[in-house]
């Protein structure tokens, strides 16, 4: 036995196909876009970091030439003193003076820089500050200081530090050596400027996820962002870290990317260095991404939308088709508008229509046969009222006249005539109420005839159900009944018979009631027994065709109801629900 998977609908495979397509082809673009988009990020940061590091070696620059230009000036100063001095104490008072002015001039350029003059004859210094001063022994003892007294050049650029433990007492020192005629060492004048001028010019770059560093020639850190780096040498630093030349570049530093980006002053013989961290720098950007994202999404909900109008658009014909098919079982089914997107589904949807117009010819032509039918069925059960009222009539005509009462017989005859010309056909469908109580009350005639006695009949009907259509004799056997099994042994005028006729709404009631001898429940139950019949009654015979008649005019919902008591009298009430099929034949 085969196991049945419930089919998937076409709507949804086209669905998924195509949303996957879009999302597919949205990710591909998005993705490259992204790439693209990072791609120039990191160049437009990169080269506006590069014109950063430009700034900021300008800035150096300045220091670098105020420095150097005052202390060469002051230099030629101190020459010239020398030349013109005749004793040790005019000379050294001459420099001190010259050190002053140099020393306002650095304060009237926001400088913090200070000057040392070393007197070579005697290994003594002047200097225009106390604070933080380095210990002489210290300063001769360097070899910078060495080397510049005893080099070929007589100037020279050194990071030092003027305490040895502390690292914020870091300068840039610059040293000129002036020597007399014979090429002797005669002072050393130094100018400290401190790093922080350098540090300055670059504190407002740093975020806390950067770093910035300048470092000289030989590799020595002369500023760094971290102060306690200053003055150590980068020996790992190559060409191909891409920091000797003026560039950027993304490099990974334990395991983390980072922008590193480097800036050559070669008249200065300096390279500054900014180490940015690429994930700091993305969450800084965060608003582009963000914007990436929200596009992102935007696209996903366009390619979702595409998505559902494409697969809306191919199926929306075969659903239709679908749905119409799904309606085939109806009552009434509707041809459908022919499709004209695709050859296929118009091709379906006339054969479509071509079977439903087939079908519906077929419903009709069933219909008629079943209507037809029932006609039959109804036609035989209003004929079966006839015979049993002809047979009673004529049998008691024939009795009268067995009994020599021929003047009464005679009366019961002309009244019976009169009777059978009123028309009684059982296709009949304008046989109103009102014609339906006319023939009552010559039939109760014809039955006080019969009888030889008075029987009460009142009628009690609304104005508004004159005219409302009922079957034939659909009340004459319930008269009947109540005389033949109620009343008919009354005396003169005791036997009374009353219909009442009503409306409420959709429902109308008619009601026929005696005051004869009545019934027991159990006589009642067996009335619409089929299988049973009352010897010598047409009682329940004469209920259960009323009833069938008025369910076949009326539908099912119609029903006849029996009330009655032994000593009290029997009512039987007709429900009809909802309006007249012949009416609506008509």
């Amino acid at each position: 036995m085969h196991r049945r998977f419930k089919p998937t609908r076409l709507y949804s495979i086209i669905f998924k196909r195509v949303i996957l397509m879009c999302i597919l082809i949205v990710v591909l673009g998005l993705g490259f876009a992204v790439f693209s988009l990072v791609g120039h990020f990191i160049d437009q940061i990169g080269a506006s970091r590069l014109d950063i590091l430009r700034q900021i070696t300008s800035y150096n620059q300045v220091v670098k030439s105020v420095t150097t230009s005052v202390s060469d000036d002051l230099l030629d100063e101190l020459g010239a003193a020398f030349e013109r001095a005749g004793a040790e104490t005019e000379f050294r008072g001459q420099v001190e003076a010259a050190m002053e002015t140099a020393q306002h001039t650095f304060e009237r350029y926001d400088m913090d820089t200070s000057i040392d003059v070393v007197f070579h004859d005697d290994n003594t210094r002047l200097s225009t500050t106390e604070e933080q001063i380095e210990p002489l022994q210290q300063l001769l003892s360097s070899y910078w200081f060495i080397t510049l007294v005893s080099g070929h050049n007589d100037r020279s650029w050194n990071m030092r530090f003027l305490q040895s433990e502390d690292s914020t007492s870091a300068v840039l020192s610059y040293g000129r050596v002036l020597r007399d005629s014979e090429g002797r060492a005669i002072c050393t004048l130094i100018t400290n400027t401190a790093q922080s001028m350098v540090f300055k010019n670059y504190a407002g770059t740093l975020r806390g996820d950067n770093r910035l560093y300048i470092f000289d020639e030989q590799g020595i850190i002369v500023s760094h962002s971290n102060p306690a780096l200053i003055g150590f040498a980068l020996y790992h630093v190559t060409a191909e870290d891409g920091i000797e030349s003026n560039g950027y570049a993304v490099q990974l530093q334990r395991g983390r990317p980072i922008l590193r980006t480097s800036y050559r002053d070669s008249s200065a013989g300096w390279t500054v260095v900014e180490e940015l961290a690429l994930g700091s720098l993305m969450e800084t950007y965060g608003d582009v991404f963000a914007v990436a994202l929200l596009s992102l999404l935007i696209a996903l909900t366009l390619a979702l939308g595409l998505s559902y109008i494409i697969a809306r658009t191919i199926t929306r014909p075969l659903a239709l088709l679908a749905k119409r098919m799904e309606q085939f079982s109806d009552e009434h089914p509707e041809t459908m508008p022919v499709q004209h997107q695709y050859y296929e589904v118009q091709l379906l949807s006339e054969t479509f229509n071509a079977m439903i117009g087939r079908i519906e010819r077929l419903i009709t032509q069933i219909k008629d046969e079943e209507r037809a039918k029932r006609r039959i069925e109804f036609d035989f059960l209003q004929a079966q009222i006839n015979p049993h009222f002809l047979h009673n009539t004529l049998f008691s005509i024939k009795s009268l006249i067995a009994l020599g009462r021929m003047e009464q017989a005679t009366t019961m005859l002309d009244a019976f005539i009169g009777l059978l010309k009123m028309p009684i056909a059982a296709d009949r469908k304008d046989h109103a109420l009102h014609d339906e109580i006319a023939y009552i009350r010559h039939y109760v005639a014809l039955m006080e005839c019969r009888y030889g006695t008075q029987f009460s009949l009142s009628v009690f009907i609304d104005q508004d159900m004159d005219s409302f259509h009922v079957p034939q004799l659909i009340l004459q056997p319930l008269v009947e009944n109540a005389i033949f099994h109620g009343i008919s042994d009354k005396e003169d005028g005791e036997g009374c018979i009353s219909i009442i006729g009503t409306r409420h709404g959709n429902k109308t009631i008619l009601r026929v009631e005696d005051n004869g001898e009545g019934m027991t429940e159990e006589q009642i139950s067996h009335m619409w027994d089929s299988t049973r019949r009352s010897r010598g009654s047409i009682n329940s015979i004469s209920l259960r065709n009323v009833r069938s008649r008025i369910q076949y005019v009326f539908g099912p919902q119609s029903d006849i109801h029996i009330e009655s008591a032994l000593g009290k009298g029997t009512a039987i009430t007709i429900i009809i629900i909802g309006r007249n099929q012949e009416e609506d034949d008509r």
